[in-house]
């Protein structure tokens, strides 16, 4: 049997995605069921999908398994970016426990590192990206 999103939930929740800024569309994640989802987009700003049966959990990797797939992947970034080094005098490249460190002197510095407990890697920049006039971020 098909569940759905209370109408007034809906209604609410169009509201605060109309006014398109992050707390609103961050809201909507809490207007999902078990068994459905709601979604916002720059052209409609609300949708729903409703599934008949609950989806499976998803496997869990252990946390070995992420660490090593996480060092796995951060070493290929690092090999992925050797001669770099060469390319730029300033620049400086390192991986250690977990975290790849690339340092392009003027051109700013990126941190790749693991977050074990949430099973993702985080990448962090010195590039920000700013609200345009429609509130979207970009």
């Amino acid at each position: 049997m098909l569940r759905h999103v209370a109408l007034s939930s809906l209604r609410c929740a169009s509201r605060r995605a109309s006014t398109l800024s992050v707390k609103a569309l961050s809201a909507l994640p809490s207007l999902c069921r078990s068994n459905g989802a709601v979604l916002a987009s720059r052209n409609s700003p609300l949708q729903t999908m409703h599934f008949s049966t609950d989806a499976p959990a998803p496997p869990q990797m252990t946390e070995n398994e992420f660490m090593e797939l996480a060092d796995e992947t951060l070493h290929d970034i690092q090999s992925w970016l050797d001669g770099i080094e060469e390319m730029l005098e300033e620049s400086d490249i390192m991986f250690s426990q977990g975290v790849l460190k690339i340092d392009l002197g003027e051109h700013g510095t990126w941190v790749i590192n693991r977050q074990v407990p949430n099973r993702q890697i985080w990448w962090s920049s010195p590039v920000r990206y700013d609200s345009h006039s429609g509130g979207f971020y970009v």
